[in-house]
């Protein structure tokens, strides 16, 4: 893992149904299926937890984020830029950060900025990822 390593994954499709499968089990707010006039986002829209999923998943299937991995640390300025919506998504992955740990030298804590985008060029959510990682720094 190097500073500056980047690394784009291939694309994700989302389903109707998986969406709102999704909001019926993990996050049943109201507002996700609606078509009622008078809401801030028309129609059914993803959950920003099942935007975190659909990132998370693309990283580790594509090997960038399981590569050495032991454990998830932290997120970090996580935001949710765009409404989910049924369709394919992809995402990007830049390392911003590598480290040592304190307690271990062949242990790394590294900072990965993390971008899930619409196949339209949308940015659906950003976050920084913390994770633990095997293996010495890189810099």
């Amino acid at each position: 893992m190097d500073i500056g390593e980047t690394f784009e994954t291939e694309s994700l499709d989302l389903s109707l149904a998986q969406i709102i499968e999704f909001e019926q089990l993990w996050d049943p707010q109201p507002f996700h299926p609606s078509d009622e006039l008078g809401q801030p986002i028309r129609g059914v829209f993803g959950s920003g937890l099942q935007s975190l999923c659909a990132l998370v998943k693309l990283g580790m299937e594509s090997g960038f984020l399981s590569r050495n991995s032991i454990a998830g640390l932290g997120i970090d300025g996580l935001k949710f830029r765009n409404a989910l919506r049924p369709g394919s998504v992809f995402a990007k992955f830049e390392v911003v950060d590598v480290r040592p740990t304190r307690k271990s030298p062949d242990r790394v804590v590294g900072r990965i900025r993390a971008t899930l985008i619409t196949k339209d060029g949308q940015e659906v959510i950003t976050a920084e990822l913390i994770n633990l990682y095997s293996g010495e720094p890189k810099t």
